[in-house]
């Protein structure tokens, strides 16, 4: 009985973390391959569903200039933060929004 008990408490936390969170692991909003899709559609410029080695390195050539901020060639443990932390609240802005409309 004990054991029956536990298991049902287990039971009813994973599927409520699942619902709370949009979804057992792998689904959904935080799965890798939502993840994946959404870098895939940023990356690729043309539109046409695949990479190509010159869309792959125009994209991390922009993204290292946007965190490279003082133009030295080389992006710092700050620099990076900083990026990092600008990218979250403009997403986090961008969601608040979206979800006012």
């Amino acid at each position: 009985m004990k054991k029956i008990l536990t298991i049902g408490i287990c039971s009813t936390f994973i599927s409520s973390a699942a619902l709370a969170f949009g979804g057992f692991p792998g689904e959904g909003h935080f799965s890798p391959r939502h993840k994946h899709d959404h870098m895939l559609t940023k990356m690729d410029s043309d539109g046409n569903g695949v990479l190509t080695k010159d869309e792959i390195i125009t994209f991390h050539t922009k993204a290292f200039a946007d965190m490279d901020k003082n133009s030295d060639g080389t992006v710092t443990k700050d620099e990076m933060h900083t990026f990092h932390e600008a990218r979250m609240k403009e997403r986090l802005k961008k969601k608040i929004c979206d979800s006012a409309s």
